[in-house]
């Protein structure tokens, strides 16, 4: 009997993973997107496995890993695995997600098979629990949240929560030792969610509320049962709190005093968990950026709050008599509660990713609750197994089409272009796809698309100083810095106080040449933002092209004191050490940039010529040989390596290089100004 058994759960195993990798089969294949550009291909943390404090303290700009250690070393070990190439990392985030879902049908399977759960509902637990596992699995709401590689951190938040449930729910079911070691495993769970993501910070309560369910007790009950246990799992909320400080507004992406309100953003967020809740029983249309902003009036605002209220209040009744009910609701609104309340995220003010464990709670309370309107139906009649059945082939046929449609959606993540273009036709009123457009359009050649895109982004969304500043950087990047420049100033107009609107209008003000313009609206911004790392490294910049040293020097020195693993602003610092002689500084900031970005050919330059100063012309050859490998078809680095050469009598070899280089410009002559970049 207990080989049948174990036959039977390898198979529903198997069945469960085998339905994720088809539906997820075309995911792979689809390139780095959007935020995966700074936490992943910019994230300088990543690219060393020895070095733990950097690891483990990832940049304040790599959004979507700033303060989720566990989620940085994920991408580390990926990047040490498959490098720059995508289809690792979307592989390493199927696994957690078919991780996660067979964890879900192991909790579900345990809990209706315990001894509090009805003769009925054990007769059909492990049935009950491969439906709610394959319809969460399989749902094309979780798209996001695992073709998008970097929301890895909430799929990974999740594996963990459920891990943690999982080994309490098995040490609570066991005794000696082994309710030890569970009990263990779930306080290692209950770290690791911690430190994946803030939407753990209700993981101990949902513990304690499944205590008191399963062992009909009290809280306080139990807490006196479990001291040591409850107090080393609370002890995770200092991980989080610590967690939360010391990335508090992840990067200008979170926090208040951003430009949104506690009330602006959280009157917005009835509407958007009452899509959430739609988009679990009919997933479409799927939006991947919801943008900024929120749209709707202040009636339909009241209206979704009441909806949603009504909704609660009779969750809640029907939770008096179901006590199991009242624990999904918990889970439902807990994990939510994070993102999804007063906390402003003015960068992300809705996201379908925010759904992936809810959904849990939401198919899980949908499919027991129709399970037991049939049972109390198919009462004192012959065919009680009949419903059942009905609601069993009804539910793998309904995760069938739930599945294809995931692999339809993940049609859509196959390029930028495709998935942006999706995004603008269902959220006209975000302005960022239509700036991604306009990028990949440039990136391309196809600059009369750009302007397009851009233009549209302008006239769709006026009262947004942001649309403005997408255009100005189309028009500067092809050439038309007039009119650049007027976007710039309305932009300006628009939001007085966006200080990236007058960085930008500095760049464009410089390269007209009218130099002090354009210092007065570096220092404009810097009035704005004074504590702004971006902001000191522009000035220090501008300054170091003046020529005036000395006041570089300083915006540089405090550009670097606020983000010391910004690699940029070190090899700003360096390359004024340089222009100012002071060779043995401009090496070490030379060599602490290159430390933090290893494939930035520019750094190895600038610190090979720095080497070749200081008469380390050997040094010098080494780091021009890394520029080339890192980027062979910049002539630069040829002709200057040939100065090392021939420094070192090596006339032969000088002689090849500027031939190389010779050849480069002459199939090439715009590549004679790249910067390697």
């Amino acid at each position: 009997m207990g080989v049948l058994l174990r036959w039977r759960y390898g198979l529903a195993v198997a069945l469960l993973s085998a339905g994720v990798l088809a539906a997820y089969a075309n995911a792979p294949a689809s390139p780095f997107q959007f935020d995966d550009r700074v936490s992943v291909l910019e994230n300088p943390s990543i690219r060393r496995l020895d070095r733990w404090t950097r690891l483990l303290n990832p940049p304040s700009r790599c959004l979507s890993v700033v303060g989720r250690p566990v989620v940085n070393l994920t991408l580390a070990l990926n990047y040490w695995w498959s490098g720059r190439s995508a289809r690792g990392y979307h592989w390493v985030n199927i696994g957690i997600h078919i991780a996660a879902g067979l964890l879900l049908f192991g909790i579900v399977r345990r809990l209706l098979e315990s001894p509090q759960a009805s003769a009925d509902l054990r007769e059909h637990a492990r049935g009950l629990a491969f439906l709610i596992a394959a319809l969460w699995l399989l749902h094309p709401l979780q798209t996001e949240s695992v073709t998008y590689i970097v929301q890895r951190a909430e799929s990974l938040a999740a594996l963990f929560y459920l891990m943690t449930i999982y080994s309490f729910v098995r040490g609570a079911q066991s005794g000696g030792p082994a309710q030890t070691v569970w009990f263990g495993l779930a306080i290692l769970g209950g770290f690791l969610a911690a430190a994946s993501k803030e939407t753990a910070v209700s993981l101990p309560l949902a513990v304690l509320f499944l205590d008191c369910l399963l062992f009909r007790q009290k809280p306080l009950e139990a807490l006196r049962q479990r001291p040591w246990f409850y107090g080393a799992l609370a002890a995770s909320w200092l991980l989080l709190g610590a967690l939360v400080l010391e990335s508090w507004s992840r990067g200008g992406s979170a926090g208040f005093g951003l430009g949104m309100s506690a009330w602006d953003y959280a009157r917005c967020q009835p509407g958007f968990i009452l899509r959430y809740l739609a988009l679990a029983f009919w997933p479409d249309p799927l939006v991947f950026d919801y943008g900024t902003t929120c749209d709707a009036s202040s009636a339909a605002i009241f209206g979704s709050g009441l909806i949603l209220a009504v909704l609660a209040l009779a969750a809640a009744l029907a939770a008096r008599r179901h006590p199991w009910a009242a624990w999904l609701l918990f889970l439902f609104a807990a994990i939510l509660m994070p993102t999804s309340s007063f906390f402003p995220l003015p960068g992300q003010i809705a996201a379908e990713h925010r759904m992936y464990l809810p959904l849990a709670a939401v198919i899980a309370g949908c499919v027991l609750g129709i399970w037991l309107v049939l049972e109390k139906l198919s009462q004192g009649t012959s065919h009680r197994g009949g419903p059942v059945a009905a609601l069993c082939l009804a539910g793998i046929a309904l995760a069938a089409a739930a599945g294809f449609q995931t692999h339809r959606r993940n049609i859509d993540y196959l390029s930028e272009y495709s998935l942006w273009h999706d995004t603008v036709s269902k959220r006209p009123q975000n302005y960022r796809p239509y700036g991604e457009l306009a990028r990949l359009c440039l990136a391309k050649g196809k600059l009369e698309e750009a302007r397009s895109w851009a233009r549209l982004a302008v006239a769709r969304i006026r009262h947004l100083a942001e649309p403005r500043l997408i255009l100005a950087g189309v028009l500067r990047s092809t050439g038309d810095l007039a009119g650049a420049l007027i976007q710039c100033t309305e932009a300006i107009q628009t939001e007085s106080g966006y200080f990236p609107a007058y960085v930008q209008r500095s760049f464009i003000l410089e390269s007209m040449g009218r130099y002090d313009e354009a210092l007065s609206d570096l220092k404009e911004a810097l009035a704005i933002a004074p504590q702004n790392a971006e902001v000191l490294n522009s000035l220090g910049v501008f300054l170091l092209g003046r020529k005036r040293f000395a006041e570089a020097l300083d915006y540089l020195n405090r550009s670097v004191e606020l983000e010391r693993q910004n690699e940029v602003a070190l090899f700003n610092r360096g390359q004024l050490y340089a222009s100012m002689g002071e060779n043995l500084r401009a090496r070490l900031d030379l060599e602490a940039a290159l430390d933090l970005d290893l494939d930035q050919p520019r750094i190895m330059a600038l610190l090979a010529d720095t080497m070749l100063r200081l008469g380390d012309a050997e040094k010098c050859l080494t780091l021009y040989g890394r520029a080339i490998l890192a980027d062979p078809d910049n002539p630069s680095w040829y002709s200057r390596r040939a100065a090392c050469e021939e420094k070192l009598g090596r006339h032969q070899a000088a002689l090849a290089d500027m031939h190389r280089a010779g050849q480069l410009r002459a199939h090439d002559p715009a590549s004679v100004r790249r910067s390697g970049k």
